[in-house]
């Protein structure tokens, strides 16, 4: 498939309301596809708490629990990671930014998934969730990992300008651009 064994394919996915549900269903359609080692996934399945639950695909599913909001964010690890060498340790300290500690042999990584708040939250609502982020990112160097970063960043771009780059805009924005474009 021309990748290395010693590669690792993390997908990043706002899943956008996904339910409990489907899960297993994309668990399956990403087995169906190229290679895939861990999908970070913002907006997914409201969870009542923190979760670990391997599936019947035998990939494991960690959600971060969700008690305020209508959506929850979760790391979901491929079954070739489950080993006796494997060692995985999953945190969230709410329902928009949770981690996964993954060691195997020298390997030291932190997989760190995040949903910002939209526009109708106030700024100190998302330097908030930014500071949380950074302390995550901050905790992972202090215990020298590697931070692989998935983020929903909820910023309205607006229409693009004559001034803007087309690789950071593109062609096509959406509304009228907020604070944190």
């Amino acid at each position: 498939n021309g990748i290395s064994s010693d590669s690792m394919v993390v997908i990043k996915w706002n899943a956008c309301g996904m339910k409990e549900g489907v899960v297993q269903d994309v668990a399956d359609l990403l087995d169906a596809g190229p290679r895939w080692d861990v999908l970070l996934y913002q907006e997914g399945p409201c969870i009542a708490g923190m979760l670990h639950k391997k599936l019947e695909s035998g990939h494991q599913w960690f959600g971060a629990a969700s008690s305020m909001r209508k959506r929850s964010v979760g790391i979901l690890l491929h079954r070739r990671w489950e080993q006796a060498s494997t060692n995985v340790i999953f945190g969230s300290s709410s329902s928009t930014t949770a981690h996964l500690d993954f060691t195997v042999e020298d390997y030291r990584l932190r997989f760190v998934t995040s949903h910002l708040p939209h526009s109708v939250y106030t700024s100190d609502d998302y330097e908030a969730c930014l500071s949380e982020v950074e302390a995550i990112v901050d905790g992972a160097r202090l215990e020298r990992r590697m931070v692989l970063l998935g983020v929903v960043a909820n910023a309205v771009i607006g229409q693009k300008w004559a001034t803007d780059s087309v690789e950071c805009i593109g062609l096509y924005g959406n509304g009228n651009r907020n604070d944190r474009e």
